[in-house]
């Protein structure tokens, strides 16, 4: 009998070990994606604050991972618009795209797309995608011309 719940003990941790190394390779796998996406992507828990940056949000926003996550996203990037969208996404708990202009430290078109995160019906927070569209945005103003 006690041989009998000690192989179904290890039996158990060892299913458990198994899950938890399928955990980590499904993680690693993300942060390899995230990391290497030419779109700028943040993570923002229910509170708005900074959960995630990726590479590319450090480049678009000009802000380093380090000062970003664990703050606000209205601290760390000081552009009213996206922040009201932001709040908008979290309230109505729906999917947002829209085009945004920043100015600083040089114009630059962005297409941003928010969609909330949820935990069962709970909203947990949101995803900010940003996708620099500067470039296709001049060539149809030079088309159009």
């Amino acid at each position: 009998m006690f041989n009998a719940k000690m192989r179904k003990l290890k039996d158990d941790l060892d299913n458990l070990s198994q899950k938890a190394i399928a955990l980590e390779r499904q993680v690693s796998s993300m942060q390899t994606i995230l990391a290497n996406m030419v779109e700028g992507v943040s993570a923002l828990d229910a509170d708005t604050k900074i959960t995630s940056w990726n590479p590319a949000a450090e480049n678009i926003f000009g802000i380093l991972k380090n000062e970003a996550e664990g703050k606000f996203f209205l601290e760390v990037v000081r552009n009213s618009d996206i922040d009201v969208v932001i709040s908008k996404v979290l309230q109505n708990k729906e999917f947002i795209s829209q085009e945004i202009t920043l100015i600083w430290p040089f114009q630059k078109i962005f297409q941003e797309n928010i969609s909330p995160i949820f935990d069962n019906d709970n909203i947990q927070g949101c995803v900010l995608v940003v996708h620099d569209i500067t470039e296709l945005r001049n060539l149809e103003t030079i088309r159009r011309d």
